[in-house]
């Protein structure tokens, strides 16, 4: 059973939170033009801007939107001479069903984010192993380079998936 917003935070039982890195972001207005692009976006609830160390955190419903949808956000603020790209530096989401649970957890081996199994966003078995993306262009990558991140995977093969309590 899904809960309504909390009376303390305004937020569902269903919202998570996303700590993204912007590349481009240099100034207050890149930042306000990030902060604005994201927050017109169905489902985001809260953003907040570091500018010092390019950050944006990202309070958002699960249900309505995914970390695919925030990147895309941010690459949709750029404007003239500015580009932006983020890339997530971590992604907490909402613990599954009444009670939660223990979730499995696994890592991205291109851009080494830490996510639950269940919201991976693509797979690929590669050399009879199978890998986790936390989003299609992570896969993408992955697929075009292995090279790149097969010497050093760990984790996402599914013996070695750790269990992690929500």
């Amino acid at each position: 059973m899904t809960q309504g917003p909390n009376r303390a935070t305004g937020l569902s039982d269903r919202a998570a939170i996303a700590v993204l890195e912007i590349h481009g972001m240099g100034c207050a207005s890149c930042a306000d033009r990030v902060r604005d692009t994201l927050l017109k976006r169905r489902g985001v609830v809260k953003v907040e801007i570091d500018l010092q160390h390019a950050t944006a955190a990202v309070v958002f419903e699960a249900a309505e939107l995914d970390t695919d949808e925030l990147l895309q956000a941010v690459a949709d603020a750029s404007e003239g001479g500015h580009r932006y790209h983020a890339l997530p530096i971590s992604v907490a989401l909402p613990p599954e069903g009444p009670g939660g649970g223990a979730t499995v957890e696994v890592r991205d081996e291109v851009c080494g984010m830490r996510f639950r199994v269940d919201r991976a966003a693509a797979s690929l078995r590669h050399q009879g192993k199978t890998y986790y993306f936390c989003t299609k262009r992570c896969k993408q990558l992955f697929k075009e380079y292995p090279g790149r991140y097969v010497a050093d995977a760990q984790g996402s093969n599914p013996e070695d998936l750790q269990r992690m309590p929500s």
